[in-house]
């Protein structure tokens, strides 16, 4: 049984947690169709411009060495990872999809030496989690659960921002003119729901274990810092692939062209 001496964080001040976020080369997917040949890109030591497909939503940073969110593109995103502006549509999806990927049992098959098969049955992803969780809360005081419990409650945030940063490629996307859906679109819807399905798995989780706890009212997830941090390494990484390797290591003066030429493709 959960340890009812709990700190109730309801009734306690509290700082939202943050966390690292990595970006990975399959974080972004170029849009061969937009500019196949890279031709909205100067060549060095000119007026240097981004590509119309991410100078929609990008500029440099003060420093030159980053690519940094539009303000209008931040929002954006931020608006789009909010939980309690999700419609009903969109939360069923990503419950199902959680349930889909992440709820069902999991049965194993194994074939005996007489060639009998057997099938053992494991708890779903969802319920072997909050076993889990149970098992270590059941061994810590009150005060210690929370920290446990909160960061179950950051994993929740990092994939809302994550599939948000998907949904607005998706939305901004202008697909007229193509005979056949593009590969990278194909690949964002999917990213799309695997953050989904990755979020509604964590936000099962959290809810359950913040019953089991104790705790009152529901949780609530800030996301903007997830957000902010999300796009921060996105940014460095669609730097050094998609301007910074085509100015073949400009110097500041060439950047400081490229930033007069306020993007203008």
């Amino acid at each position: 049984m959960a340890n009812v001496n709990h700190t109730d964080p309801s009734e306690a001040e509290t700082k939202e947690l943050t966390y690292p976020t990595h970006s990975t080369l399959d974080d972004v997917g170029v849009d061969p169709s937009t500019d196949p040949d890279n031709s909205q890109i100067a060549s060095p030591n000119k007026n240097y411009r981004l590509p119309n497909w991410l100078a929609n939503d990008w500029q440099l940073n003060d420093n030159l060495d980053s690519l940094v969110p539009t303000a209008t593109y931040l929002t954006l995103v931020q608006e789009e990872a909010r939980i309690d502006k999700f419609t009903d549509l969109s939360r069923k999806g990503m419950r199902d999809a959680a349930l889909s990927e992440y709820g069902a049992v999991r049965v194993e098959k194994t074939k005996g030496s007489d060639g009998k098969t057997t099938e053992i049955k494991h708890p779903s992803m969802i319920d072997a989690l909050v076993t889990h969780y149970i098992d270590i809360l059941d061994n810590l005081t009150g005060q210690e659960q929370f920290p446990v419990v909160s960061s179950i409650g950051t994993m929740v945030t990092q994939f809302l921002a994550d599939r948000a940063v998907q949904a607005v490629r998706i939305d901004n996307t202008n697909l007229q003119g193509h005979d056949e859906i593009p590969e990278w679109f194909t690949a964002t819807l999917d990213k799309k729901y695997n953050a989904s399905a990755q979020a509604g798995k964590w936000m099962e989780v959290h809810k359950q274990i913040w019953t089991y706890v104790g705790y009152n009212n529901d949780p609530k997830y800030f996301t903007n810092y997830a957000v902010s941090s999300r796009l921060r390494n996105l940014g460095k990484y669609m730097f050094q692939q998609h301007v910074y390797s085509e100015m073949q290591k400009a110097t500041v003066s060439d950047l400081k062209q490229f930033v007069d030429a306020k993007y203008q493709c």
